[in-house]
């Protein structure tokens, strides 16, 4: 492994492990808010721990088109394939993050459980899509 893909994956490692602390520091706070300090309800708590799920969600979204992982496109073509997959991937997601938050903070439970895993496997199915159809075209172009 080169020198600069170690540095990659260590702060490819170091972001997740931030995004995974402030989450559990995040869930920690609202359980203890609730059992030890009693200043919100269970109800409360879950909902907040989803707007935390969601907020993961968008961060993961903003950040998939700014990383460049996996190895070096070996055409200029291959290379915008490559970042316009991330583009929609990264909005999809963004999108999909900010539907499950506001579903979580203004929906009923159930409504809130339901379409907010409609909404990310809509943005999955948003990326999913756009990869193939994207993939393919370039490729019938080259031939």
């Amino acid at each position: 492994m080169s020198d600069d893909a170690t540095i990659r994956a260590r702060k490819t490692i170091r972001d997740a492990l931030i995004l995974a602390g402030a989450m559990l520091v995040g869930t920690l706070a609202l359980t203890v808010a609730n059992k030890a300090l009693g200043w919100i309800d269970s109800d409360t708590t879950t909902r907040g721990v989803m707007v935390l799920i969601g907020l993961m969600l968008v961060v993961t979204g903003n950040g998939m088109p700014k990383k460049q992982e996996g190895p070096p496109s070996q055409t200029i073509g291959d290379l915008a394939t490559r970042q316009a997959i991330l583009r929609v991937g990264g909005w999809a997601m963004l999108l999909g993050g900010l539907v499950w938050i506001a579903l979580w903070i203004f929906a009923p439970r159930d409504i809130a459980t339901s379409g907010s895993v409609a909404a990310v496997a809509a943005s999955v199915v948003v990326m999913v899509g756009y990869s193939i159809w994207r993939y393919r075209r370039d490729r019938s172009s080259l031939s």
